[in-house]
């Protein structure tokens, strides 16, 4: 690059579209995070992205490994790949065009430069008071940190309509591919009064996609890019202060820009929902695998009531992974495209619970300023989990049974059933037949939620998988935090299988998390576990010999205490003869009291 001027990346497309950036000597930085030396609003890029390295006079860009990858020239890079003016760099929703001003340019570029002085007769326009450009501008400008906020840019869309217009009132009206309708409005004297929308006018220009003026009134379409998401609407209080076309256009780019943002912040978030999901399925692939024969029996379960449409019941203690499993079920389900909604009933009050479940219409009640879809609707084409429902008050108890027996609900507030397709999952730590013979829990919800029942074992009873858990935690959690642990210690690992686990999985996950953090070696070692697991005594040997041993000798000393200490009948229940059971007793030092 000898004999050419400083490097240089210009922005061609996204946010900041139009955007030079010089390269100094050393690494530039193309990221998220805000360390980046150019950073790029968009979700689906690392902090730290990309690299373009300017070294001895020549340039390269390399991937930093991120999930969506780094495009030159439309092709994804691996490792280190040299650049040459003109080349185009794709990150995420940006693009960009690398740029050495050089009179060599590289034979495959779409750039060429141009030398020649500028021609005389180029007129000099400014743009800074076109009205259309400047409310772009201020736009782009106001709404760029609010990306996937729906409701802020809502807000913000309709302060522009009144900044931009000389309206009275004004609406945005979005509608989704349900038919639902969500509509935000305000009147500029009295933001607490509603707004009269002319309903003939929204229809009309919905359904054709034209805006619609007469001197009181204005409508236009808000166009996203596969769909229409609804209307701008806009009313004048008098004939002194008529609408024209300059405010109709000036409200047609408001409403194209503020589609086009509502559209692409609805995206990131489905984006981010599918992603969330696509974690929790690997979480729930890390932490149900296990080598104990309790695991290997859930798994078999799971398969089994998987592909099924009946109702689970999962019981087991708090911290047994109840809700890996209903997910697992619903990943291996006919269902797995549809939504896995969840909700845990004991952490909502009664009041709360019933319009989360069932959700509630516009004024239902004191503070229901709009329609709320409850878990029911949200989980509809999927599955529905209720865990702790166990804790259930009674009246949502008569409700619930009447939504498995009808698949109908009702809205607080609401006129007419609505129809729901869901399968159920619930799970509680109570003992149910218990509840149900204390009247505090209904027996006919008991008999429609134990269709089939998985138990999720204690990890007090998987031993074998108390290691294989925790290194797969220090290792997760090693990577999360940044702090590399290569392993446990042979004392530790001692230390953990140990101890009992009254928290099971949850408690072990917590425990490990705590230690990778603030340990202080490249191993996990015993002065990295709390203090329960430090005094814990060693309740079981590890030693197979010391395992039989004391094995055999409870059962010698049930079957002698169960006979009355008679050395015939114990021999009997142990399966062996009289003559071998004296040695074993020989063996274990037990001496012989009562009949022979």
């Amino acid at each position: 690059m000898s004999g050419t001027m400083q490097p240089r990346i210009a922005v061609i497309a996204g946010i900041r579209m139009g955007g030079m950036f010089s390269l100094p000597e050393g690494e530039f930085v193309i990221g998220r995070g805000e360390g980046a030396d150019l950073s790029v609003a968009d979700a689906s890029i690392s902090n730290r992205h990309c690299v373009v390295v300017v070294e001895n006079g020549r340039c390269h860009i390399e991937d930093c490994g991120g999930l969506t990858g780094t495009t030159c020239n439309g092709e994804r890079i691996s490792g280190r790949q040299p650049l040459h003016h003109g080349d185009h760099i794709g990150v995420g929703i940006a693009e960009f065009v690398f740029l050495v001003e050089s009179e060599k340019v590289h034979p495959n570029s779409p750039v060429e430069i141009d030398a020649s002085p500028m021609d005389p007769e180029a007129v000099t326009v400014s743009m800074d008071d076109n009205p259309t450009r400047q409310t772009m501008v201020e736009i782009g400008r106001e709404l760029r940190y609010y990306r996937r906020d729906v409701p802020s840019i809502r807000e913000k869309l309709l302060l522009f309509l009144f900044k931009k217009l000389p309206a009275e009132s004004a609406a945005i009206v979005l509608i989704d591919k349900a038919g639902s309708i969500e509509t935000l409005a305000h009147q500029r004297k009295n933001p607490g009064d509603p707004v009269r929308i002319n309903q003939a006018m929204a229809e009309r220009v919905y359904t054709e996609g034209k805006a619609r003026i007469t001197p009181m009134l204005m409508c236009v379409p808000m166009d996203g890019f596969d769909d229409r998401l609804g209307v701008a609407y806009a009313a004048t209080a008098g004939r002194h202060a008529p609408f024209d076309h300059t405010h109709l256009e000036l409200m047609s780019i408001i409403a194209t820009v503020g589609a086009a943002l509502l559209e692409h912040a609805s995206r990131l978030n489905r984006m981010e929902s599918v992603i969330s999901e696509l974690k929790q399925v690997l979480e729930v692939r890390d932490e149900l695998v296990g080598e104990s024969a309790a695991m290997t029996t859930l798994n078999r379960q799971i398969r089994k009531a998987a592909p099924t449409a009946s109702t689970v019941l999962i019981l087991g203690e708090s911290g047994t992974g109840k809700e890996l499993v209903a997910r697992a079920i619903h990943a291996n389900s006919r269902r797995s495209s549809g939504p896995f909604v969840a909700i845990n009933c004991g952490a909502i009050s009664e009041s709360l619970l019933e319009s989360e479940l069932f959700g509630h219409e516009k004024g239902a009640f004191t503070g229901a300023a709009a329609q709320k879809k409850g878990k029911f609707e949200l989980a509809s084409g999927g599955t529905l989990f209720l865990d702790e429902v166990g804790e259930l008050p009674a009246a949502i108890q008569v409700k619930l049974l009447r939504v498995l027996q009808e698949r109908e609900i009702d809205r607080l507030g609401g006129t007419k059933p609505i129809s729901i397709d869901i399968r159920l999952i619930a799970a509680t730590n109570r003992d149910l037949e218990t509840s149900v013979a204390r009247n505090a829990f209904r027996e006919d919800l008991y008999f429609r939620l134990n269709v089939i029942t998985i138990t999720t074992p204690p990890l007090r009873h998987r031993d074998d998988d108390i290691l294989l858990l925790a290194r797969h935690f220090v290792a997760s959690f090693s990577r999360e935090i940044g702090r590399p642990v290569s392993g446990i210690s042979v004392d530790a690992e001692r230390m953990l299988v140990n101890y009992r686990w009254p928290g099971n999985v949850r408690e072990l996950r917590n425990i490990i998390e705590r230690a990778v953090a603030m340990g202080s070696t490249g191993q996990l070692v015993p002065a990295d576990l709390p203090v329960e697991l430090v005094k814990a005594k060693a309740s079981e040997s590890l030693n197979l010999q010391e395992v039989k041993t004391t094995a055999t000798r409870t059962a010698v000393q049930r079957a002698l205490a169960r006979t009355n200490g008679n050395l015939k009948e114990a021999a009997v229940l142990l399966g062996v003869t009289p003559n071998h059971l004296y040695v074993i007793l020989r063996n274990l030092g037990i001496s012989l009291r009562g009949p022979v």
